[in-house]
C-alpha cells in the first residue's frame, strides 16, 4: 500500500497554515515557520535555560517553605499588609529570575545568530536553499522578541502554580491555615502583569537585540566585544568632541529605563502600607502604566531604529560570505 504524494508532501509541510490564507502569505509563513523552529533545534538552551532557573527558584523556595512551622507565630501576628507582600513577593520571585536570565540567553543568542553560520560556513547551505535573507533575519530577530518571552512565561506561570500548591499545603499541616495564604494572593493580577512586562520589554529591548544582530552579521570575530565597545567609543568620542552625552544618555536610558516607562514611578502612584491593607484594590494591576507607555516616545524612536538596524542586517546578509 503506497501513501499518496500530497500526503506526504502535507507532512512536510507542517501545520496546516494556509487554511483561508492567500497564496502570498501562505508562501511567507511557511518558510518563516521552519526557519523559528530551525532555530530552536539549533539552540536547545532557548528552551532549557528557563525551565533550569525556574526549577532552581522552586526548589529553593519549597526549602524554606519546609520550616513554616517556626514562622507559625510570627505568621499569626502578622498584618494584613505584611503577609500580602511576603505571599506575592515569593510568585514573583520566579518571574524576576527567569525573566533576567532569558534576557541573558537572548542577547548572546542575538550575538551568535548570523556570526555562527559565517563561522562554519553552513551559510553557504542555508543560502542554497528558497528562503529570502528578510525571512532568515525575521525569524532569527523574533527569537529573542517573541519566542523567548512566551518560554519565559510558560516556565514562570509552572514555577507560581507549583508554589501555590506546595505553600497552601505546607501552612495546612502547619496549623496556620491555607485559607490565610490564599486571600493574600494575586495570582491573577500577577499573571497578567507578567505577560504585560514581558511584552513590554520586548518592544523596549527591540533595538538591542537588533543592534547585537546587526554586530553579529558584520563582525569577522569577537561580536560581543565590537557590539560593547563601539558605542562606549562613540559617546565617549562625542563627550570629547562635542562636550555632550546625548548617545550615553540615550544607551543608558535604554539600558535602565524599561521599569519607569513602563511602570507608575511617581511618588504619588507608589503603593503604600495603607494601600496594602485594602482588599479591593489591585495593588499589582495599580502600579502598571500601558497607556503611558505606548505613548512614550523614546519607545518609538527605539522601534524605528529597531527598524533601521534589521534593514542593514538584512542587507548585510545578503552581501555576506563564510569568514
Amino acid at each position: 500500500m503506497t501513501t499518496p504524494a500530497s500526503s506526504v508532501t502535507s507532512q512536510l509541510d507542517g501545520p496546516n497554515l494556509d487554511a483561508g490564507l492567500p497564496v502570498a502569505i501562505v508562501s511567507v509563513l511557511r518558510p518563516y515557520y521552519w526557519a523559528v523552529r530551525r532555530e530552536l533545534w539549533e539552540h536547545r538552551s532557548l528552551i532549557i535555560a528557563p525551565v533550569v532557573v525556574s526549577g532552581l527558584m522552586v526548589v529553593a523556595i519549597l526549602l524554606n517553605i519546609t520550616h513554616l512551622h517556626e514562622l507559625k507565630p510570627m505568621i499569626g501576628t502578622a498584618s494584613h499588609a505584611q503577609r500580602w507582600v511576603v505571599a506575592n513577593f515569593a510568585l514573583a520571585l520566579p518571574v524576576l529570575f527567569v525573566s533576567m536570565t532569558m534576557w541573558v540567553v537572548a542577547a548572546f543568542y542575538a550575538l551568535d545568530s548570523l556570526h555562527s553560520e559565517r563561522r562554519d560556513r553552513s551559510i553557504l547551505f542555508w543560502k542554497s536553499l528558497p528562503v529570502s535573507d528578510t525571512v532568515t533575519v525575521l525569524s532569527k530577530l523574533s527569537i529573542p522578541l517573541i519566542v523567548t518571552p512566551i518560554f519565559t512565561f510558560v516556565a514562570a506561570l509552572v514555577s507560581q502554580l507549583t508554589l501555590v500548591v506546595a505553600g497552601a499545603l505546607a501552612l495546612q499541616a502547619s496549623g496556620v491555615g491555607a485559607l490565610t495564604y490564599l486571600r493574600q494572593l494575586e495570582l491573577v493580577d500577577l499573571t497578567m502583569a507578567t505577560v504585560y512586562m514581558l511584552a513590554a520589554s520586548s518592544l523596549w529591548y527591540a533595538p538591542m537585540y537588533a543592534w547585537f544582530m546587526l554586530v553579529s552579521v558584520w563582525s569577522r570575530r569577537n561580536a560581543l566585544l565590537w557590539a560593547l565597545l563601539m558605542p562606549s567609543a562613540l559617546s565617549v568620542l562625542e563627550r570629547v568632541a562635542f562636550h555632550t552625552t546625548y548617545l550615553g544618555s540615550l544607551i543608558a536610558d535604554r539600558i535602565t529605563g524599561l521599569a519607569p516607562a513602563a511602570l507608575r514611578t511617581s511618588p504619588q502612584a507608589m503603593l503604600t502600607m495603607e494601600d496594602l491593607s485594602k482588599l479591593d484594590v489591585h495593588l499589582v494591576l495599580s502600579l502598571l502604566d500601558p497607556l503611558g507607555f505606548v505613548s512614550d516616545v523614546h519607545l518609538w524612536l527605539g522601534l524605528v531604529v529597531a527598524g533601521v538596524f534589521s534593514a542593514a542586517t538584512i542587507w548585510l546578509r545578503r552581501h555576506s560570505d563564510p569568514i
